[in-house]
């Protein structure tokens, strides 16, 4: 069957300009699938304003539940034209280019069946191009907006080899990553293709060593997504974004610790941690846990990144990835499609009581915690030695249900001590001492001795347990 249709652009003073699908001189983006013809239901087109619907006498509006679990792929090829100035870049390899009345025409075809997902954006690009391992690597970009290339170009590296060596192969020849103007969000990843915002990516000053690069980081984050969203897509409903965002966020997290080190990721960690906590007291709506989020995007952003951080710390990395490609393995086309009860189940896999319970905590729970550090004394005791005693308290509340409770401590917490102030910490900062400890009491006296005079004590140094004061987890001499 053949359809014929057009889309026009409306604007009117007398309706809200929604910047995200504007089309401008230099560097239209339009995400195609949100307005293509499709089969079926789409609840994108309900009200979702909680006061409208109460106005029209609808009903809270529904999580979606689908009742098809399996793949629907298309084929996908386009051509497209634009500006004879301009290039387009879109879903796909390209076919074809040429130019004829004035335009310029370019024919893109997806190597295999793909998502109902497909964007394009059009602008006049200058392109980086490298190639590692079989695979092609490109950058559209803006003439002159040069300063954060290399940082992209080596994200995508890193992010392609870290997916194929944990999860599975990747499974095309190229990755491109497109600039578009500032429209909504930081950037967007479909089949092959990441369009990644000027303001949020090329223009940003990313020079400052002390902070983690969030040019690089959001950059592996989107890569990640041809694992999580693409080779497999999870079934729509509650929990969904958890195999999505808060999987790509863990492997963004992973590869960032790996090429900037674990001191530059705590404050990225400890960021999260406040915009979590920031963002959950303004919600009108009860959090959902992360196995059944749904609509809220600083549970399965934020939240999701440290549950999967924390899970990593409990089964280490070997075994989280290793249950990661065993869900790839099972769940993908021709496959069904998985739900978030499958990746509980394989984290779960072997996992001892205490681990299983942990993982339960993360995804099933809200679980957040309220935990400090005093430090009661510290002395030389000869030989450049020194001992510490240290008084932790350690509180962990459940919000699942309407009333939060106190649990029982059970808890194997990091303790890290440093040599040097907390302002003097960069991405070569060692503690002198680090270790596990397990508290079953809500308040523990630890004597610590150290090879080297302490300057800074630290409960979770690495701020990946949700505590909405985290200031109070370092004291400091």
């Amino acid at each position: 069957m053949v359809l014929d249709f057009s889309i026009d652009v409306d604007r009117s003073g007398f309706k809200p300009f929604d910047s995200e699908n504007a089309v401008v001189s230099n560097g239209s983006y339009i995400e195609l699938e949100k307005f293509l013809p499709f089969f079926g239901y789409n609840n994108r087109f309900e009200l979702d304003d909680p006061q409208a619907r109460k106005k029209n006498g609808l009903l809270a509006q529904a999580i979606p539940a689908e009742n098809d679990h399996r793949y629907h792929l298309i084929d996908f090829e386009n051509t497209i034209s634009t500006l004879a100035d301009q290039q387009i870049v879109t879903v796909g390899h390209l076919v074809k280019s040429w130019k004829t009345g004035g335009r310029s025409y370019y024919q893109y075809k997806a190597a295999q069946p793909i998502e109902f997902m497909f964007a394009l954006s059009s602008m006049r690009y200058t392109v980086r191009k490298e190639t590692e391992n079989g695979v092609t690597y490109q950058i559209f970009h803006q003439p002159g907006q040069t300063q954060n290339l290399s940082s992209m170009m080596q994200a995508m590296k890193d992010a392609i080899r870290y997916g194929t060596a944990q999860f599975s192969q990747y499974p095309l020849k190229q990755i491109t990553l497109a600039e578009i103007p500032a429209y909504r969000g930081a950037a967007t990843a479909y089949p092959g293709v990441i369009f990644a915002s000027e303001k949020y990516n090329f223009l940003v000053d990313a020079r400052d060593t002390s902070r983690l690069n969030f040019v690089y980081a959001n950059t592996a984050h989107e890569t990640a997504h041809q694992w999580w969203a693409y080779k497999i897509s999870p079934q729509t409903g509650p929990g969904k974004a958890l195999l999505t965002e808060s999987l790509a966020k863990y492997t963004e997290a992973m590869i960032s610790e790996k090429r900037m080190g674990k001191m530059r990721l705590r404050r990225y960690l400890r960021t999260d941690n406040d915009l979590y906590f920031s963002l959950r007291n303004i919600i009108t709506q009860k959090e959902l846990p992360l196995a059944n989020t749904w609509e809220q995007p600083f549970v399965h952003y934020q939240k999701g990144g440290l549950a999967m951080y924390a899970i990593r710390e409990t089964l280490g990395e070997n075994r989280v990835n290793s249950a990661l490609k065993t869900l790839i393995s099972s769940n993908y086309f021709p496959n069904i499609k998985p739900t978030s009860e499958d990746l509980i189940y394989e984290l779960s896999q072997k996992a001892t009581p205490f681990e299983k319970t942990e993982i339960e905590n993360h995804l099933r729970k809200i679980i957040v915690y309220d935990n400090s550090i005093k430090i009661l004394s510290s002395k030389a005791i000869g030989n450049g030695r020194f001992i510490v005693k240290l008084l932790v308290s350690t509180c962990k509340i459940d919000e699942t249900g309407l009333n939060p409770k106190k649990l029982q401590t059970d808890d194997w917490i990091d303790i890290g001590i440093f040599g040097v102030e907390e302002r003097s910490w960069n991405s070569a900062t060692k503690a002198i001492y680090f270790r596990k400890y397990h508290f079953v009491e809500p308040q523990t006296v630890i004597e610590i001795v150290v090879d080297k005079e302490p300057k800074v004590m630290a409960l979770d140094p690495y701020g990946y347990l949700p505590d909405g004061d985290q200031k109070d987890n370092m004291a400091g001499l």
